[in-house]
């Protein structure tokens, strides 16, 4: 039986893109083509299955054509000829851009990416070369919302986390699960799209609430098989109140807002240009969440 999803979602998501150039009858077309692609179960190898092919009415998919090929030879065939397609190369750079510098990506930068895809062989790697050694690129600093995962692995980061020998650990399971609270369940996103890659879905009342919580969880120690030493954090020979806090977030790798920097004086109960303090564990960790969840702690 063919699979229409699969030939969808080769088009939609992997190669030219919804918009390029495509209709249903193609889709028909593409999963008369991939008969027979599945994988050994027991293996996760590819196999290929001749007694499941079948290229009945399937004659002409984007410019590609048969010739007399089936099987598996058709597939590979297929394949090869959509990603060399200037569609694919745009829908690609797009979605490359996207990833490493800008929700809305540089149109100048998209074409340079598209043409480097092309003039390189669909090679990928002189792509993301060309990304990131951009103008753009460099001038798209905090730009960019941290996912959960990425959140999470900044922290730890920042923290000084240090994870050990996983195998067998209970943490392979504690992280998994702290990123589906977090929204971004790892490897069982429930669409074939993947998470998504702009900012507006992690940054709203829901999600920035379980950031907080799950951040101040960490700081306190409070998530199981995640522990850290926070008086390894405290600031030294600070001169006031403001300046503490300022070290403080700038040795957890974050610049700190006035904002923030005016919320952290509340939590101590201070006013700008008061003496350094020595905050207890419990008001320590406060502070580093605080440092960890300021706008700046989201973006990478």
């Amino acid at each position: 039986m063919p699979n229409e999803n699969l030939a969808r979602e080769l088009l939609e998501l992997h190669t030219v893109g919804v918009d390029g150039g495509y209709d249903e009858d193609d889709v028909v077309e593409v999963a008369h083509v991939l008969t027979g692609w599945t994988i050994n179960p027991r293996t996760g190898q590819m196999v290929f299955r001749d007694a499941w092919h079948s290229m009945d009415g399937v004659r002409e998919v984007l410019g590609w054509r048969p010739e007399g090929r089936s099987g598996r030879e058709a597939g590979v065939s297929f394949l090869d000829h959509l990603a060399h397609l200037p569609q694919t190369a745009r829908h690609l750079a797009v979605k490359l851009c996207r990833r490493f510098v800008a929700d809305d990506p540089p149109p100048a930068l998209v074409d340079r990416a598209a043409d480097a895809y092309l003039e390189h062989g669909t090679e990928i790697a002189p792509v993301v070369r060309l990304i990131l050694t951009s103008d753009e690129f460099a001038a798209s600093a905090s730009a960019k919302v941290r996912r959960p995962f990425e959140l999470l692995a900044a922290q730890g980061r920042a923290l000084g986390l240090d994870f050990g020998d996983l195998s067998g650990s209970p943490l392979v399971r504690r992280v998994p699960q702290t990123l589906r609270l977090l929204g971004e369940p790892l490897y069982t996103w429930p669409s074939p799209d993947g998470p998504p890659d702009i900012g507006s879905p992690w940054l709203n009342a829901g999600t920035m609430l379980q950031r907080w919580n799950v951040t101040l969880a960490l700081t306190r120690g409070e998530l199981r098989e995640m522990t850290i030493d926070l008086d390894r954090h405290r600031p030294v020979d600070a001169d006031d109140a403001g300046e503490y806090l300022e070290r403080l977030a700038y040795g957890l790798g974050v610049e700190i807002d006035a904002v923030t920097l005016g919320v952290g004086l509340e939590l101590l109960g201070l006013e700008p240009g008061s003496p350094a303090p020595e905050p207890s564990a419990d008001e320590l960790a406060e502070l580093a969440a605080l440092v960890l969840i300021a706008p700046a702690a989201h973006r990478r």
